[in-house]
């Protein structure tokens, strides 16, 4: 079984998860670097709305990944839907991370 998502930089388009709706008004987001190609960097982004919205929110962005190892975001004032947003700061089209997603631990606020 192979586990986990391998995205490259290439023309250096962002690359998103697919929406899914929030399991709480905040959660701990984490994302495991399996694997890296020479010197990525990538950024992710928490992003939110709601159905009637017609464009995403920006709410919280993960620390520049670029080296395997376990990322974690906390987010608060999520709305209906969520998805990530993945971008490389770097430049070099070869540029790749493999990762893995878990689900956020959902919580309500405090």
């Amino acid at each position: 079984m192979i586990i986990g998502t391998t995205i490259f930089r290439m023309g250096g388009e962002p690359a998103y998860s697919p929406e899914f709706p929030r399991g709480g008004p905040a959660a701990l987001f984490s994302i495991e670097v399996l694997a890296v190609s020479d010197s990525p960097t990538l950024v992710a982004t928490i992003q939110t709305k709601n159905h009637e919205d017609g464009t995403w929110t920006d709410l919280a962005a993960f620390s520049g990944m670029s080296t395997v190892g376990l990322y974690t975001k906390d987010a608060t004032g999520l709305k209906q839907l969520v998805r990530l947003k993945y971008t490389f700061t770097t430049t070099d089209a070869a540029d790749a991370v493999r990762f893995f997603v878990p689900e956020p631990s959902w919580r309500p606020l405090e």
